[in-house]
């Protein structure tokens, strides 16, 4: 009797989980013979820790990391060197901007204080910013209050001793002035800086959360795995193996 030889085209379709792969069983062949391989099926790589497909990536996760730190959620998502770099660039560097603007602004209004105390016998401790502003438009306290009591502003009389004051000159009141108006607009430049630590924030979220999903589509499509493993049925016969893998 003639041995005959042939070919068997077994598809075999591989779903993995989570936890472990599950695989049909090889295929029935005409005349009750099966394809056996003797090369495994080739197993998708796996996060041990998450239980979810290497390169897989929370969008939220990248999101709310980037809110805390720029620059933390690219890195995260696998976009740093494109975009995490930059926005982490950009915050130290807003930072360094803020704290340059409120150390200035803190030294120049103490150098006002200092002055207004020497020239004017000011008292600042408890003291709000209106009282700053009132002792740089008048050249004593007795100026003021008269100047309240006309507009009928009994409420807003100085009548504590802790609130006197008395310039020396228009010319030393004016510095007094000028330097507070200076310090004010220090300290409201270093606002924008907190502005733009915001702005940054969100700008280095989006990006992390657009690197994340990316990354996810990317790892979606790596998902997928075609192989083909040699192998003999029971008879004895050569026979070819197609592996179709897929992982979700």
């Amino acid at each position: 009797m003639r041995r005959k030889f042939g070919v068997i085209l077994s598809l075999v379709l591989a779903v993995s989980s989570s936890q472990a792969q599950w695989k049909a069983d090889p295929p029935a062949v005409a005349g009750g013979t099966t394809v056996t391989s003797f090369m495994k099926s080739r197993v998708m790589p796996q996060d041990v820790s998450t239980g979810s497909s290497a390169g897989r990536r929370s969008v939220l996760v990248a999101v709310a990391a980037s809110l805390i730190l720029p620059g933390a959620g690219e890195f995260y998502a696998g976009n740093f060197e494109e975009s995490g770099q930059y926005s982490l660039g950009a915050e130290a560097a807003l930072w360094i901007t803020y704290a340059g603007f409120h150390l200035h602004g803190s030294w120049v209004r103490t150098d006002a204080r200092t002055f207004g105390t020497q020239m004017a016998g000011v008292s600042f401790d408890g003291k709000d910013s209106d009282f700053e502003v009132n002792i740089g438009n008048f050249l004593t306290v007795e100026a003021y209050n008269d100047t309240k009591l006309r507009n009928r502003e009994f409420g807003k009389l100085y009548t504590d001793p802790a609130y006197a004051w008395a310039w020396t000159s228009d010319a030393d009141r004016n510095r007094f002035r000028e330097e507070r108006i200076r310090s004010d607009r220090i300290f409201q430049a270093a606002k924008f800086a907190v502005a733009g630590l915001v702005v940054n924030r969100i700008i280095s979220a989006f990006a992390a959360g657009r690197g994340a999903a990316a990354a996810n589509r990317a790892a979606r499509r790596a998902e997928w795995g075609i192989g083909m493993n040699a192998g003999v049925d029971q008879a004895g016969a050569p026979a070819l193996v197609l592996n179709i893998e897929h992982r979700w």
